[in-house]
């Protein structure tokens, strides 16, 4: 599964809730190669449903963001989390397919 955050409202949680199947793209490594008109390239498209969660889930996605991206700065991070967790929305998407490409 993945988890993302975003605003507690907008177009992207209108969608999901009425359609709830979505694509996730990720793109790591690339370079451009002027002189063979192309790009080296690697990327992952993963495809599932997506749902909102809230409680103990959201909270628990929101510290694992923040472990991710912000360990050094765990103890602020839960902090500013506890003050501003009503808003944010919290976004769960449950893997159907995951397929991937890479030109090296």
């Amino acid at each position: 599964m993945i988890y993302l955050h975003c605003a507690p409202e907008g177009r992207k949680l209108d969608n999901i809730e009425s359609n709830s199947a979505v694509s996730f793209c990720v793109v790591g490594h690339t370079k451009i190669l002027p002189g063979a008109f192309s790009t080296e390239y690697e990327s992952a498209v993963v495809s599932g449903t997506a749902k909102r969660v809230e409680g103990d889930e959201k909270r628990e996605a929101l510290i694992g963001i923040l472990e991710k991206y912000s360990l050094d700065f765990l103890k602020e991070g839960l902090k500013y989390l506890a003050g501003k967790i009503d808003r944010v929305a919290v976004v769960r998407i449950d893997i159907n397919h995951i397929s991937g490409k890479a030109r090296r």
